[in-house]
């Protein structure tokens, strides 16, 4: 009898296509059709890039009745999908919970600009207020909050062409070090989506024995977990000065209690291959300062100029690979969504090396369990680029999204999981009594 189990699951595990509440439900999830209204395309400059803010209008509201494309629908194994099920359950008790999503990426998400979105539709879906964690210096600005920073404060980067092992920390594989006379101030960005302008809680990740002297002052003395310190203000911890004796920072995370916190974690000239040299306190920490409910992966573009042909693209693909399971060993149960790369050049012949990417990250994020959702795909197949470039949706150089397109990713990202959590809503699918033992 267990043998006959094992076989059915194995075979469900292996050859399912769809989440399994797919076969039982309808589909109730709509979606707006696309705007080709023209905006000033970004520019991606070799120095620091300007922060542009995201328009206030990213979320999808009301939903029309036209049938999710084939094309933007996401992709997985049996046991990614039952994982996704758990995080669909955790979002109906963000009212009582933190629910964390870490949204990991290279350029293309930097400065909040994919991420923002996806953070404002679940906040206002299912509570929660805070930009979630953020650097005080980063190669480009974040449009969740604004900072500054005075005196001499270091950034160190554990990827990229100079990176430095000692900086491969966690959340954002960099760290800050401020001298003993650096400060920070952080303060909200009245045009960053409404969610992200306030917040009540504030906890600093640091190592070593940096002090914080806060000005104005807060009532609130901060209570001291070792490697965290957290503050906690009713009236907010926007518009105040941070300053440092000293500390080497992780991070940040700006919260309010429950609701839900996505994270924009980006990491310019990454490829997604480092995780797996972060220390495991780093992941164990983590988890025990938040909830980490879903992991967002969107890597492959920074690698595809490299490669040339299918053995090199499999061999990329095997390193991320091993980096989704060392994921999944720091972080059992929690699903991974991988994106892949989008498409590039002017030319569908310009990157030779983009279409086998794109094929052996699919084939191994699905074999390692993970969901997987085709960017490539999604903006329109080999050649896309080209169409959004002249819709203004990415910039001349045909690689990086506008701030428009961006957010038109962002639309069909949060469509492609409203249309499984819809199905999953219908089904009533109960995760926990279905994960495999």
């Amino acid at each position: 009898m267990w043998g006959s189990f094992l076989a059915v699951w194995v075979t469900l595990d292996t050859w399912m296509p769809d989440p399994p509440w797919r076969f039982f439900a309808k589909p109730i999830a709509r979606m707006v059709p696309m705007s080709s209204k023209p905006v000033q395309a970004l520019e991606l400059p070799v120095g620091l890039p300007l922060s542009v803010p995201l328009s206030p209008d990213v979320e999808i509201g009301r939903l029309d009745s036209v049938r999710l494309p084939a094309s933007w629908k996401i992709a997985g194994s049996a046991r990614a999908w039952f994982q996704l099920g758990t995080f669909f359950q955790q979002l109906e008790l963000a009212d009582r919970m933190q629910v964390d999503v870490y949204h990991w990426g290279d350029s293309q998400i930097e400065g909040d600009r994919i991420t923002g979105a996806l953070r404002e539709h679940f906040q206002n879906a299912h509570g929660g207020e805070g930009a979630g964690w953020v650097l005080p210096l980063s190669p480009a600005p974040t449009f969740a909050v604004r900072q500054s920073t005075r005196g001499e404060v270091r950034r160190e980067a554990g990827f990229g062409p100079r990176r430095e092992a000692q900086a491969r920390r966690l959340p954002f594989v960099a760290l800050n070090r401020f001298d003993s006379a650096a400060t920070w101030t952080i303060r909200r960005n009245p045009n960053a989506p409404m969610h992200c302008q306030t917040w009540s809680d504030m906890s600093i990740w640091q190592e070593g024995e940096g002090h914080w002297d806060v000005t104005p002052p807060t009532d609130v003395t901060p209570l001291k977990t070792s490697p965290f310190l957290r503050w906690s203000h009713p009236e907010g911890m926007a518009g105040r000065t941070w300053f440092s004796s000293g500390a080497t920072v992780m991070g940040a995370n700006l919260t309010s209690g429950p609701g839900v916190y996505v994270h924009n974690l980006s990491m310019r000239g990454g490829s997604g291959t480092l995780f797996d040299d972060v220390p495991n306190s780093d992941w164990d920490a983590l988890q025990q300062l938040t909830n980490p409910a879903l992991v967002i992966l969107q890597f492959g573009g920074n690698a595809v100029p490299s490669i040339t042909g299918e053995r090199a693209a499999k061999r990329y693909a095997q390193k991320v690979g091993q980096n989704i399971r060392h994921i999944q060993t720091q972080w059992p149960g929690v699903p991974i969504l991988f994106i892949g790369p989008s498409d590039m050049g002017d030319d569908p012949d310009m990157y030779p090396g983009l279409q086998h990417t794109v094929t052996a990250l699919k084939d191994v994020a699905l074999a390692n369990h993970a969901l997987h959702w085709d960017l490539q795909a999604v903006m329109g197949g080999p050649g896309a680029m080209r169409r959004w470039v002249d819709h203004r949706w990415a910039g001349n150089d045909h690689i990086h999204f506008s701030v428009r397109g961006a957010q038109e990713t962002a639309r069909r990202l949060i469509q492609a999981l409203s249309h499984e959590r819809a199905l999953w809503v219908n089904q009533r699918v109960e995760p926990a009594k279905l994960i495999a033992p």
